[in-house]
């Protein structure tokens, strides 16, 4: 697809209206454009399903935050109760 010692490459971008983008190769790290091209779609695989974990994980943070903001809120209420009857027992 590509010959020896290009650098450079003009692809469509499909993701933005087919809008024309020039990537620039790596040539010290890659033998060839379909090496670096199998490289990236590994790493953004590997990004997708990292992103799919982390967005798990904010989910269940969110879970938990909403059970610890009741259960604080609780023992403020408890405490104000207890505070306000030890009031009335000097009474």
């Amino acid at each position: 697809l590509f010959k020896d010692g290009v650098t450079t490459a003009t692809v469509n971008d499909w993701e933005n209206d087919g809008k024309e983008v020039e990537l620039t190769l790596n040539t010290e790290k890659y033998d060839s454009a379909s090496a670096e091209a199998d490289a990236l779609f590994i790493l953004v695989r590997k990004l997708k399903r990292g992103s799919k974990i982390v967005a798990e994980l904010l989910e269940e943070t969110d879970a938990v935050w909403d059970i610890l903001s009741k259960a604080q809120s609780d023992l403020e209420s408890v405490r104000g109760i207890e505070d306000d009857s030890s009031i009335d027992e000097r009474r």
